[in-house]
């Protein structure tokens, strides 16, 4: 995920569940407080920071606007200890040692109850695919307007679980617009059936 799109990214988040949590009839008072949180493997800012927290400010004033939105940019390779609750430190930890070490040293109860729930995800074929094929997606967000690579990981997604047709694969690589295509990617990921799938996109 290339870091100076976070922002932005964050924004298009807020968007889409506000989106979700109103519904026509509705009115903007009953939109809830909203959080979009960034786990990175990476310092989003530079400021050496392990969170970030970012909401909005009014410039004249320097005071906080409370519309109820919130963005935490969390960083595994902060310097910051002191700063930081220790729960907090032992999960950026784990996320920096992932796949660098064999095993885990933590005593945090939910560290431990995170890396049981993928070590499952791990031993269930069918599990083992989507996750596969949702963390080599992570891996390549670097190639973030990459059109066609976003096509080609939602064909395999959806043909690791489905038949698809040509009329399907010829409109999922017609399709240009990127958010789109993410969108469509997760809901590969949940959906039980192509006939889901057609009808949702």
């Amino acid at each position: 995920m290339q870091q100076r799109f976070l922002p932005k990214r964050s924004r298009y988040y807020h968007d889409q569940i506000d989106m979700d949590a109103l519904l026509a009839s509705d009115s903007y008072e009953n939109l809830p407080d909203t959080y979009v949180i960034f786990i990175c493997d990476f310092d989003p800012f530079g400021d050496g920071l392990y969170r970030y927290s970012t909401g909005m400010v009014c410039e004249e004033t320097g005071k906080s606007v409370s519309d109820g939105v919130k963005t935490i940019y969390l960083n595994a390779h902060g310097r910051n200890r002191e700063d930081i609750p220790e729960e907090l430190l032992q999960f950026l930890d784990y996320v920096k040692n992932t796949g660098r070490t064999e095993g885990i040293s933590t005593t945090d109860s939910f560290v431990r109850h995170l890396q049981d729930c993928i070590d499952k995800i791990k031993q269930n074929r069918g599990m083992e695919e989507r996750y596969m094929l949702l963390e080599e997606m992570m891996r390549n967000e670097k190639r973030e307007g990459n059109t066609e690579g976003k096509q080609e990981f939602l064909l395999t997604a959806l043909e690791s679980k489905f038949s698809v047709p040509s009329e399907l694969k010829e409109k999922i690589m017609s399709e240009t617009d990127i958010e789109k295509l993410n969108l469509w990617f997760q809901l590969s990921l949940k959906v039980s059936s192509l006939e889901d799938f057609e009808q949702n996109m």
